[in-house]
């Protein structure tokens, strides 16, 4: 091989091995391109080799009753009694009305009372009060205008004396608190109805007699 031949062999040798170096180099350097735009997609990120879309599953869930309240636009607060009610499908019951006052009772009547006879001279006094007791009936009739007009209680004392026929004497109202003639007058008339048994040789027998009107 002459001279010349040999330095083009080299030349070419020495091109050929340039070349190949060159690919060798632009084959190692790192071509991040794709990279640049995988990461710019969210699809990968450099160095934690996880995918973008796994933070979605990790993010907090709302809770059921969050959700509910949203639904029915915000949580709606009932009583018990409401809520009893809507749970059950009944109508809550409510307290009964007060009942009204009752209406002032009216006073009561006054009642005639036959009282107990003080008596002066030979006559039982129980003999006295069972007689006059007959009448009564009578006494209490006239005892009535004076009660439906005033209705108030009151007093009044009797005073008469037994002659020996048994018949009375002098009767007259020797004491009252009604105040009301119409009564004395229908009293002292029935008094003179009322007659006792007769008596031979016995002095003057004086009696007073109490008649009441008391509340029951």
């Amino acid at each position: 091989m002459t001279t010349s031949s040999r330095a083009l062999a080299l030349l070419c040798l020495l091109a050929g091995l340039t070349l190949t170096v060159g690919c060798a180099s632009n084959d190692a350097t790192p071509d991040t391109a794709p990279k640049q735009d995988t990461v710019a997609r969210g699809d990968t990120k450099p160095g934690d080799g996880k995918d973008a879309n796994a933070d979605d599953m990790t993010r907090p869930t709302e809770t059921p009753k969050k959700a509910e309240d949203d639904m029915f636009g915000g949580a709606v607060k009932m009583d018990d009694e409401s809520a009893f009610a809507a749970d059950t499908g009944t109508t809550p019951k409510k307290a009964p009305p007060a009942e009204p006052a009752a209406a002032d009772a009216p006073p009561a009547r006054p009642e005639l009372v036959i009282g107990t006879p003080l008596v002066a001279g030979e006559l039982d006094r129980t003999e006295v009060e069972t007689k006059v007791r007959r009448f009564e009936k009578q006494l209490s009739a006239c005892f009535e205008p004076y009660i439906a007009s005033k209705g108030a209680a009151g007093s009044m004392i009797i005073a008469f004396g037994v002659k020996p026929s048994g018949s009375l004497e002098n009767i007259k109202v020797a004491k009252s608190t009604l105040g009301d003639k119409s009564v004395d007058a229908c009293v002292t008339k029935v008094f003179e109805s009322v007659i006792f048994p007769v008596r031979k040789n016995v002095k003057p027998i004086l009696v007073q007699f109490p008649l009441l009107l008391s509340v029951p």
